[in-house]
């Protein structure tokens, strides 16, 4: 395997890796195996109701209140998810996460289910990386396709012109082509 190939290789790999880890969601956070999540209707009011009210502004940016958060009801692992999901999200992102809850929390209140389904991040964030992967491995086999056809071609010519020419031979030697 050629050292552009590994280096190709490698690249996507890290690409893969770095969104993995810095593009975490609160629902995914919350999310089982299969990526969604079903919680009973008092879990899923009481988790917006700490979203609500443990995500505080500090300075410039936000901060998660853990003893609000523990007050409704979220556990060790939920309030760390909870406060990773901030430190990673833009100020924009957490103010439109906050104008949301009210209104989640209205319909949670009105619908007569027990539970919600709730899509995580995972099939998103999968379906991404699998368009990544497969947008590079084009790129990389269009970009060895034609280096293979300059190759082809760089050498057909100096075997037809190096015949003839003993200067375009001596250039195809230097190069590699003869």
């Amino acid at each position: 395997m050629s050292k552009r190939i590994v280096s190709i290789v490698a690249t996507v790999l890290s690409f893969m890796l770095f969104l993995a880890f810095t593009m975490p969601s609160v629902s995914y956070a919350f999310a089982s195996s299969k990526g969604t999540l079903s919680v009973e209707n008092e879990k899923y009011i009481a988790i917006l109701d700490a979203l609500e009210n443990s995500i505080v502004k500090k300075g410039s940016g936000y901060d998660v209140d853990t003893k609000v958060a523990q007050d409704f009801g979220l556990n060790a692992i939920e309030i760390t998810n909870l406060k990773e999901f901030v430190e990673s999200s833009s100020n924009q992102q957490i103010e439109k996460t906050l104008k949301e809850v009210p209104q989640a929390k209205e319909q949670a209140k009105k619908e007569k289910t027990t539970t919600f389904e709730i899509a995580g991040f995972k099939e998103k964030l999968t379906a991404a990386m699998y368009a990544v992967f497969v947008t590079l491995c084009g790129v990389t086999l269009a970009q060895q396709f034609i280096s293979d056809m300059y190759e082809y071609g760089a050498y057909k010519a100096c075997h037809a012109l190096g015949k003839k020419h003993k200067s375009i031979k001596e250039a195809c030697k230097i190069t590699g082509h003869w």
